[in-house]
């Protein structure tokens, strides 16, 4: 059976998105782990799109086949709904919830998508976390580090990653790969983890 973990990434210029494969590659690497990254971006300086496609383990084509993510971090919610072919029963869906909330004006088409994500929360619920990243972020004093504390949340949840990568090799690819504001990055990425752990404490 082969051993694989493969990550989608979202999110739009200026997210993080890149930075977030780059982190993740790095602490394969440093396990002697084989790793295929794959980016797609937009007009990233202008907001487009961004999407990243991190494989780790015995993976030979670059590209995610459909249906098969084990995890999906969106930084934007707006851009989940494009890759809904790429998730099952199993995935786990760490969404940023920022869009959600400044939906007062929303044309009609996304107040379409907001329902598909409630549908998609209904059928999958067990698997799926609404998330203000960027709120969490700013009450520790950093708004730009909202993809670090996503990352936190999903080796939280996810014992699969964990069986490849670990916490410590994840630090150590964030001081490589972050040279500014190192050690606050790496903070928000435990209390990523730390938040799921208070959760997962709170229904025992």
């Amino acid at each position: 059976m082969k051993m694989v973990y493969n990550v989608l990434l979202l999110g739009t210029g200026g997210q993080g998105i890149i930075t977030l494969s780059k982190i993740l590659a790095t602490a394969a690497m440093s396990k002697n782990l084989k790793v295929i990254v794959t980016q797609k971006k937009g007009l990233a300086q202008r907001g487009g799109s961004v999407v990243a496609q991190v494989r780790i383990g015995d993976v030979y084509s670059p590209l995610i086949p459909k249906y098969s993510a084990n995890s999906l971090l969106s930084m934007d919610m707006n851009e989940t709904f494009g890759y809904i072919d790429y998730i099952n029963k199993d995935t786990i869906l760490i969404i940023n919830t920022k869009t959600i909330n400044d939906n007062a004006f929303l044309p009609k088409k996304n107040k379409v998508k907001k329902e598909k994500i409630k549908q998609l929360q209904e059928s999958i619920k067990n698997n799926i976390f609404l998330i203000d990243a960027e709120l969490k972020t700013k009450q520790e004093g950093m708004e730009k580090a909202a993809n670090l504390y996503l990352l936190g949340v999903l080796f939280g949840l996810d014992n699969r990653i964990n069986s490849f990568i670990k916490k410590d090799d994840v630090i150590s690819s964030i001081k490589k790969n972050l040279k500014r504001n190192t050690e606050l990055n790496i903070e928000l990425f435990n209390k990523g983890i730390q938040f799921i752990q208070d959760k997962q404490m709170s229904y025992n």
